[in-house]
């Protein structure tokens, strides 16, 4: 079966969960991507981005390539 690789903004893979059905297990930490039990450093990483969107910001992260992108353009 085919998975998307999810380019984490923390430096981290994370491939879809089959065995639950549902959502990313990060293949560093083995928690799932935006989980209470992913790590602070990595959702902190996250996050940042949902505070650059909400402050009007164009920049965003792009999961398949693992870059920032401006989206402005």
């Amino acid at each position: 079966m085919m998975s998307f690789i999810m380019k984490l903004p923390c430096g981290s893979d994370a491939e879809f969960d089959y065995a639950a059905g549902h959502g990313y297990r990060c293949t560093s930490c083995n928690a799932v991507v935006g989980s209470v039990g992913m790590p602070s450093r990595c959702k902190s990483q996250i996050n940042k981005y949902d505070v650059l969107k909400a402050l009007g910001s164009s920049i965003r992260w792009n999961y398949e390539t693992g870059q920032e992108v401006d989206v402005s353009h």
